[in-house]
């Protein structure tokens, strides 16, 4: 199942994704303030619908998809993760076994996965990258 959501953020907006089902890709998203987000999710009929509402947390826009109460992940349940990042737009990530990919993002960044791999290329901004047993 794929999901595709935009959004126009306020200039300078943070950015957090606490994604722990699967890979967030981070990308330049362009010099407007629109943020988009696709995100495919692979759901065995058995398990219970991932919830994926972004929604705004104080000063900062949040993608936090979840599972409902008491649920846990079925064999082979996953959401994976694209989001185009406008310029600007400084960006926490936080992932549990999944990748965090950054590339060509124009803003500060911070990564973690408790057991993720984190790859960043030509990003323009801080980085800051942390993960257990992942490689960086």
């Amino acid at each position: 199942m794929r999901q595709d959501v935009s959004s126009t953020l306020p200039a300078g907006q943070a950015l957090v994704v606490d994604n722990p089902y699967g890979d967030v890709r981070l990308r330049f998203g362009g010099y407007e303030n629109v943020l988009e987000l696709h995100a495919v999710t692979q759901q065995p009929e058995a398990g219970k619908t991932i919830a994926l509402k972004p929604s705004v947390d104080g000063d900062r826009y949040r993608i936090a998809p979840r599972l409902p109460e008491g649920t846990l992940v079925a064999p082979g349940q996953r959401l994976d993760m694209v989001i185009l990042v406008p310029l600007g737009h400084a960006v926490s990530v936080h992932t549990e076994r999944g990748l965090i990919e950054s590339r060509g993002v124009r803003a500060d960044i911070e990564l973690r996965s408790t057991a993720g791999d984190i790859a960043v290329r030509g990003t323009q901004g801080s980085v800051r990258a942390e993960t257990g047993p992942g490689s960086i």
